[in-house]
């Protein structure tokens, strides 16, 4: 079996998403956008990107946007990889000081 879109002949494993290749079943809603099949929502995407004014200094703005976010991000990983090696450190401590049974180490004794 095929499936036919606009003269364009499909085999119906290949009738999928040309972005995401999400496999359509019967009913979904796909559009065909310069000749490629595209699922609804990979479609409206395009078209939101499509309308926005190409502007050479608003790309060099979200390109220095993106470059400052990595930076955070990157600063802030080692910071976060010492506060869990300082929890691993303490929930080591504390199951250091329980005996085990009859311990009055007891999660019911917490409060």
């Amino acid at each position: 079996m095929v499936m036919r879109a606009r003269g364009n002949v499909y085999h119906l494993e290949c009738f999928a998403c040309q972005q995401c290749n999400h496999r359509f079943c019967v009913g979904d809603r796909f559009y065909l956008h310069e000749n490629k099949i595209l699922c609804e929502y990979d479609y409206e995407e395009r078209m939101v990107f499509a309308n926005l004014p190409y502007n050479i200094n608003s790309i060099s703005l979200i390109k220095r946007q993106t470059q400052h976010l990595q930076l955070q991000q990157q600063q802030q990983q080692p910071h976060q990889h010492h506060q869990q090696q300082q929890q691993q450190q303490q929930q080591q401590q504390h199951d250091d000081r329980s005996s085990g049974y009859g311990s009055t180490d007891s999660v019911f004794d917490a409060k």
